[in-house]
């Protein structure tokens, strides 16, 4: 609650605040994603993709599906197109740049995970980037990648807000909802 309050908070300020506070939070993950990928590639052990394929394509296909949930983020941008410069130009481009690279970042993040960890660790695992990253350098690893997870949380909860805000915004203005 105290978070949702504060966000609520950081969303006052307006779009324009709450797009730079978005900022802070994704370029916080993505570096200490980055810093996962750079030191999981040196010590991918090769011989662990081979089990990745052991059952068939079925376990992979079915895990897609669950990770198509990430990309959900995709739709809030049409919420606030009013706040864009240029749309016409920025939403393409926003949303294929954001798709490139929770992509890459997925595809790379994961790499890492199947090369570094047993299959039996990575399966058993309820946080698998944290408990690849404690692999790598400890428990350091496993407390940095909460806090990516923190990151992560936070920033869906920011755009989250800001979305939700927009359609009564809207409705307001044309007499739909009260102002």
């Amino acid at each position: 609650i105290v978070f949702a309050v504060i966000f609520g908070a950081i969303n006052l300020f307006g779009a324009k605040k709450t797009g730079i506070f978005q900022s802070f939070l994704v370029i916080g993950l993505l570096l200490i994603l980055a810093w996962f990928v750079g030191a999981g590639i040196p010590v991918i052990q090769p011989q662990r993709f081979q089990q990745l394929f052991a059952k068939g394509m079925n376990s992979i296909l079915s895990t897609a599906g669950l990770v198509y949930v990430s990309y959900i983020g995709l739709t809030k941008i049409a919420s606030v197109a009013e706040e864009i410069k240029d749309p016409e130009k920025n939403i393409p481009l926003g949303m294929f740049l954001a798709l490139a690279t929770v992509v890459v970042v997925y595809i790379l993040g994961n790499i890492v995970m199947v090369g570094i960890l047993p299959a039996e660790k990575l399966d058993h695992a309820l946080s698998p980037v944290a408990t690849a990253a404690e692999a790598l350098v400890g428990h350091t690893g496993a407390v940095i990648m909460t806090i990516a997870a923190i990151l992560a949380f936070f920033s869906v909860a920011n755009a989250g807000i800001l979305s939700a805000s927009r359609y009564p915004l809207a409705m307001s203005r044309d007499h739909l909802f009260p102002a």
